[in-house]
């Protein structure tokens, strides 16, 4: 009970892994996965799974790297009460957050002088992690299983390579990283023209029909906002001309003084409002027209950064696309474009049916029954040639090694985390990418664990841009895995099994920690393809037996 097993300070602690502006945990920032459980609490199921019934409770928050001299539970209340009073305090938490206490020689001999005699743990249902990686820090050696081969490929990432490579595999993985940058950055520059001395940082598109009563394209929003900050108000109104059937867009710094309300969209419970004739088109008929290959897409808003003229830093443009911006896109045309059928061709572009399911139907719904529908053409090559690079890179790191060796498994390792950087350029570059204008910033397609029609979407400039980005997000988060782990970490094992056929020899299990999956609450299997189409591509030969289906296991 909770006179042995410190639940309210665990609680407190967990909390304190979520808190936004606080760094969350490298394990939650290397590579999306659908139910991230906090480290600290992990670490408390197994540590209590350990120790004997009426262990002092001083033992066991030391374990934790909770203080016990503290009022743990007390300050958390402390500051729910400054919330509530709307009242600034000054944090009562003058302690580290405990996942990032270096695990010391002492913590582990406490475990042996419990009379724990370096037993074997098993997660059966390992997801993205927490309890194989708190495991491993407390050196105990630990078989990690998931059924979904996106989770062994994280686990893989997460768990095993941080702690048996460490530190070594950082300037791997950036030269590596950067061999790819360099290749597709240079046939990729001429599609994201730019203007002098400006960055751009998002490309905002609508999708689009065509008015059934005008024959106006209708660019489809349910607001236009851009920026939304208590500094920048800033918002696009749509131009709906006479002389054709294309809309323009109009750059307001003041909507308010305009006498603009941006809230009131081209879109409204799931139907659209033709600006121009003012009649609606419900809901059914767009999927209709959307299913027929009949929704388009029109760029209307192009955020970029240019430096200062007096002073350091840079300030926000919001303008309208240029034209060459719209040549270069013309030049690109659709799917059928030489480069793109080339890249198809080469099996490189993900064109997999999505299988129909409870958080599937939606983008089948509208007209997207293919995986590689997610993406704009642009999106589509950029991803593409980004992957022709990284599978020539691949070749060039294996080309001398032998199967099996260590150095084979360090490539390995190298080209995984490769891969995770590739998948954070696809979850934060689709047509599921929101353009969050309360941040000034892309969200990724995968913040929701489902595929909710998008009516807007952001883009990157992935010639520049995107990639850099997401090398420094992994191999920042990567450093602090590495930087979790003890002197002597304990083995992980990873497997990619059914939880009732587990490849572990009978009695070579002392303990089962897990939290099962929560049933239908989040659709793993389905939400996961959207990675696993790109992965099977990128590593598929590396992990031949768990990338061997053409989706994951349903």
């Amino acid at each position: 009970g909770e006179e042995w097993f410190p639940v309210g300070e665990i609680s407190v602690e967990s909390m304190r892994e979520r808190i936004p502006g606080i760094d969350y945990p490298p394990t939650n920032r290397i590579h999306v996965w659908f139910a991230r459980r906090p480290l600290i609490a992990s670490r408390a199921a197994i540590a209590s799974s350990l120790f004997p019934v009426g262990t002092d409770r001083r033992i066991i928050l030391k374990t934790l790297a909770i203080p016990h001299d503290r009022d743990v539970v007390g300050a958390h209340e402390e500051v729910l009460r400054a919330k509530a009073e709307k009242r600034k305090i000054k944090s009562p938490f003058d302690w580290p957050q405990a996942y990032k206490v270096p695990i010391g020689e002492d913590i582990l001999r406490m475990l042996e002088n419990a009379g724990i005699d370096h037993p074997v743990i098993l997660d059966p249902f390992s997801g993205g992690g927490s309890i194989p990686l708190e495991a491993i820090r407390l050196g105990l050696d630990v078989v990690a299983n998931d059924l979904n081969p996106v989770a062994y490929f994280c686990l893989k990432g997460t768990v095993e390579y941080p702690a048996r490579f460490g530190t070594q595999l950082i300037p791997e993985v950036r030269a590596f990283c950067e061999k790819v940058h360099r290749e597709a950055k240079a046939e990729l520059e001429e599609y994201y023209p730019l203007s002098p001395h400006e960055e751009v940082f998002s490309y905002l598109w609508a999708r689009t029909i065509r008015c059934p009563h005008c024959g106006l394209t209708i660019p489809l929003s349910p607001n236009w906002w851009i920026a939304r900050k208590d500094s920048d108000r800033i918002a696009v109104r749509v131009v709906s001309g006479i002389d054709s059937d294309m809309c323009t867009f109009e750059i307001l710094e003041d909507p308010e003084k305009a006498g603009y309300d941006p809230d009131c969209g081209t879109v409204s419970q799931g139907g659209a409002i033709c600006p121009r004739c003012t009649s609606t088109i419900d809901g059914d008929a767009i999927k209709t027209e959307a299913q027929a290959g009949r929704m388009g897409h029109q760029l209307y808003c192009v955020c970029t950064k240019i430096p200062r003229s007096r002073g350091r830093g840079k300030i926000w443009i919001f303008r309208a696309p240029t034209e060459e911006e719209m040549f270069a896109l013309d030049r690109l045309g659709d799917l059928d474009s030489d480069r793109l059928t080339a890249l198809k061709a080469k099996g490189l572009i993900p064109s997999e049916e999505i299988i129909p399911g409870s958080k599937t139907r939606e983008p089948i719904n509208y007209g997207m029954p293919h995986w590689s529908d997610l993406f704009n053409p642009r999106q589509l090559l950029a991803h593409a040639t980004y992957m022709e690079k990284y599978l020539e890179a691949k070749q060039g790191l294996f080309s001398r090694l032998i199967p099996g060796t260590d150095e084979w498994e360090f490539a390995t390792a190298v080209a995984t985390y490769g891969a995770m950087v590739f998948d954070s350029c696809v979850n934060y570059n689709s047509i599921q990418s929101r353009w969050d204008s309360t941040r000034g910033a892309i969200r990724g397609s995968m913040d929701m664990q489902a595929f909710p029609f998008r009516w807007s979407y952001g883009e990157f400039d992935h010639a520049r841009m995107l990639w850099p980005w997401a090398v420094e997000k992994t191999i920042d988060s990567l450093t602090d895995l590495i930087a979790l782990m003890p002197d002597t970490p304990g083995k992980a094992t990873i497997s990619n099994a059914d939880a009732q056929a587990l490849p572990c020899a009978p009695k070579s299990v002392d303990v089962i920690v897990t939290d099962p999956p929560y049933s239908d609450n989040v659709m793993y299997a389905e939400v996961s393809d959207f990675f696993y189409v790109w992965l099977k591509r990128l590593v598929g030969d590396l992990f031949p037996v768990q990338f061997s289906d053409e989706q994951t296991n349903k």
